[in-house]
């Protein structure tokens, strides 16, 4: 996010004395210059010259001032032009030669001011509540938010903890949409009780999905939030405990295991919703909803004892997870067709991969103790903690997870990016002056696609809380 002055000043004829004898007046004296001079008088031998009018006022209008919000100044108005001189009287009242001077030409008219510069109206008013900041490099309100407030207009609070059901005492949250608009995870009256799932909204608000009984949980979310998946008694037959799709708030789809009969459990849902995987008869598996049969498809070579499928790209094309067999851990890839055990960070060290990137490109989890992250089927890159990391943003930029481990009652919750490494969430909230009620933020469980809403779970005095961290509009290095 100049005026130019014009002026001009009359000069006066100057005339000579001249014999009484009447002669011819001799030519009049020249006009005066532009701006206004007056002209200079005639020299005759008669009586004296006549005076010449003063100079007009040649001066220029004074530049018109800069608009308001982008109109022009108005132009100066023009001088008035300088009067004729009058002719001299001669001696015996006869009157003189001299003929009158030549009137001043006009002024010029001042020029027009420069038009002002425009108005800021993306910010008038200011868009940004809770005392956020406004600027508009691109002619769009981007605000910049304080006080522990975040969101594209500052509206949204930093962290929030979300409200536990009824009678509950222990929720975790392990799951948010791509877009950060839905949180699913379950709640529980104790650490023992069954676990009801449960949708929240960004504010907080909870939802019990519905289920037939028993105890159900809900592990993962797709795109825009309007597929849900994780484990619930849907249907007896099927084996009770199974895994589950709540495509809204009513009675969930089953999705059966490789044996009718046999528990599954599903993990993770691609963006569009169409692919689930998940675990059936210790198989990794996946499922399509598109498929009517509802079949799942096992992925994993089927020489490992134990295998889990916990995450998916955004198309459904790349699935990852663990196999066991015995000590023996490995974390795994499955693309294009293809299962590959991902290397470890030292020979024989235990590993698991617990999340991919939208692009299929990024896979992370843990390695021996140390958080890591995988590109494609390359060696692993330490994060820098011994942890765990969850989940990846579209690309991978930003990681999610534990640092430490949480059953030693001592972990906290995990943000990493290139540029500032590993971090622990709670101080980052700190310093913005968030208020986090008494809650220890024990695990991040899963982030946004764009990296900015990440949800978890943490200790209170009495329990388990869920919650939801906003880090839009705040200036977090490495979002």
């Amino acid at each position: 996010m100049r005026q130019s002055i014009w002026f001009g000043i009359g000069l006066l004829g100057v005339a000579c004395l001249a014999p009484k004898l009447e002669l011819d007046p001799p030519p009049s004296g020249s006009a005066g210059s532009g701006g206004g001079l007056g002209g200079s008088a005639g020299i005759a031998p008669g009586g004296s010259a006549g005076t010449s009018a003063a100079a007009g006022a040649g001066m220029g209008g004074a530049a018109g001032s800069a608009g308001s919000a982008g109109s022009s100044g108005s132009a100066g108005s023009s001088g008035s032009a300088g009067s004729s001189g009058s002719a001299g009287a001669g001696a015996g009242g006869t009157s003189g030669g001299g003929a009158a001077g030549t009137a001043g030409s006009s002024g010029n008219a001042g020029s027009a001011g420069n038009a002002g510069a425009a108005g800021n109206t993306a910010c008038t008013p200011n868009p940004c509540l809770h005392s956020g900041t406004c600027t508009s490099p691109s002619g769009t309100a981007v605000c910049a938010c304080s006080g522990g407030w975040a969101g594209t207009t500052c509206k949204a609070p930093v962290f929030t903890q979300l409200t536990p059901t009824a009678s509950a005492t222990y929720c975790r949250a392990l799951a948010v949409s791509g877009n950060g608009s839905v949180a699913a995870g379950y709640c529980a009256p104790s650490i023992v009780g069954d676990h009801t799932a449960v949708k929240w909204s960004a504010a907080g608000a909870a939802t019990s999905l519905p289920n037939q009984g028993g105890a159900a949980s809900a592990t993962g979310i797709n795109q825009n939030g309007n597929a849900i998946v994780g484990s619930a008694t849907v249907d007896a037959s099927l084996g009770g405990v199974v895994a589950a799709l709540w495509p809204a708030v009513i009675n969930p789809t089953a999705y059966g295991g490789l044996t009718i009969g046999d528990p599954s459990s599903a993990d993770g849902v691609s963006a569009d919703g169409i692919t689930i995987v998940g675990t059936s008869d210790n198989r990794a598996v996946y499922w399509k909803t598109t498929d009517p049969s509802a079949q799942p498809i096992a992925i994993d070579p089927g020489t490992y004892t134990f295998n889990e499928a916990y995450g998916v790209s955004s198309d459904g094309n790349v699935i990852v997870g663990q196999s066991s067999m015995g000590p023996t851990i490995v974390a795994f890839r499955w693309a294009a067709g293809m299962w590959k055990a991902l290397s470890p960070v030292s020979s024989g060290a235990q590993s698991s991969a617990h999340g991919v990137s939208d692009d299929g490109q990024v896979t992370v989890g843990n390695s021996g103790d140390q958080a890591v992250r995988w590109q494609g089927t390359t060696a692993p890159t330490l994060l820098g903690i011994q942890g765990t990391a969850n989940a990846a943003s579209s690309t991978g930029s930003i990681i999610v997870g534990v640092i430490g481990n949480t059953s030693s009652g001592s972990s906290s919750a995990l943000i990493w990016d290139a540029t500032n490494g590993a971090r622990s969430l709670s101080d980052i909230l700190t310093a913005l002056g968030a208020t986090l009620a008494g809650i220890n933020l024990a695990e991040a469980t899963d982030v946004s696609d764009d990296g900015s809403v990440i949800v978890g779970w943490g200790t209170t005095a009495s329990g388990e809380a869920g919650w939801l961290v906003n880090l839009a509009g705040t200036g977090v290095s490495g979002l």
